[in-house]
């Protein structure tokens, strides 16, 4: 073979090639967890229809059920006082603390009554939609967080009057987590989706140039299957440890509305991670045979 007559040249093309490998790699990374979110973490429908899946925490019959009581049986109940002169506040209070205590019991039978799958269904469902929606907090109405609870809540007279109450007044709407208290990937919903279709595409286009500009393409196919594979591990490894990739952290105060912000959350990762796993091993698998293309092509060393 001649002498490059251009050496430096020469190697600049293999270090920008080099370089524009890792960029490929680095983006397929990324776009890897991206595509992901956008084509199924957000996708509600997806959520809904994998609710078999869906396994609610031991406590979450507990939440929902101080929920109801603390934020929206009690207040409204008090909101209904608003136009009672005072005179008869002995008497309001003694009907009130017999509502707040019918509406007690009927709750905590009609929310006991329910599995946790059936409620950690109806919770991420709800909550889903508002989490890709991108802006504002995340809350529900009265009549939302009853309807979540248990639907057989809406024969109860007592409960649905408190609720229709609650509803009516504004008094009583749940605030179960302001935007900035989310994870990541919801408060930055329009750009994880626009990231989850260009950087899978940057990504190819990235290795192609590479393979382009490079002298020796069969050296740099092995780096690019490597780095895929190294892609793919690196995705599945946290998957294996049991990490949710932070999908359902929410930072502030740990009371029931933050948990069951982290509930829905934590539901709508269970039922989507498997989409995840299958992208990763697919990853996993393309570096394989770039690697075998790569060791294929290299040109054999003469003795």
């Amino acid at each position: 073979m001649p002498d490059d007559p251009n050496p430096r040249a020469g190697r600049g093309r293999d270090i920008l090639a080099l370089v524009l490998a890792v960029v490929a790699v680095a983006a397929l990374f990324v776009g890897n967890l991206a595509f992901w979110v956008r084509d199924d973490l957000y996708d509600t429908a997806k959520v809904e229809a994998k609710t078999e899946r869906l396994v609610g925490s031991s406590d979450l019959q507990q939440v929902v059920t101080t929920l109801l009581v603390d934020r929206v049986v009690k207040p409204a109940v008090a909101k209904a006082d608003d136009s009672v002169p005072s005179i008869l506040s002995p008497l309001t209070d003694r009907l009130d603390a017999a509502s707040v205590d019918l509406a007690t019991k009927a709750i905590d039978k009609a929310v006991s009554s329910q599995t946790t799958q059936e409620i950690a269904t109806r919770l991420a469902a709800e909550v889903n939609q508002q989490l890709v929606a991108g802006t504002g907090p995340v809350t529900l109405e009265p009549s939302q967080l009853l309807a979540i609870a248990a639907p057989s809540l809406t024969d109860n007279r007592v409960v649905t009057k408190i609720v229709d109450v609650a509803d009516s007044s504004g008094c009583c709407l749940i605030v179960l987590a302001q935007r900035d208290q989310l994870p990541f990937v919801w408060r930055h919903v329009d750009a994880i989706r626009l990231a989850g279709l260009v950087l899978p595409l940057f990504a190819a286009a990235a290795g192609v140039a590479a393979l382009v500009i490079a002298r020796r393409r069969a050296r740099l196919v092995l780096v690019l299957g490597a780095g895929t594979i190294l892609a793919g591990v690196a995705t599945l490894v946290p998957l294996w440890a049991g990490s949710h990739w932070g999908v359902d952290h929410v930072v502030g105060a740990d009371d029931p509305s933050t948990t069951l912000v982290r509930q829905a959350a934590r539901a709508a990762f269970a039922v989507t991670d498997e989409a995840l796993r299958r992208q990763s091993w697919g990853l996993v698998l393309a570096g394989v045979v770039l690697v075998v293309v790569g060791i294929i092509a290299r040109p054999k060393v003469r003795s």
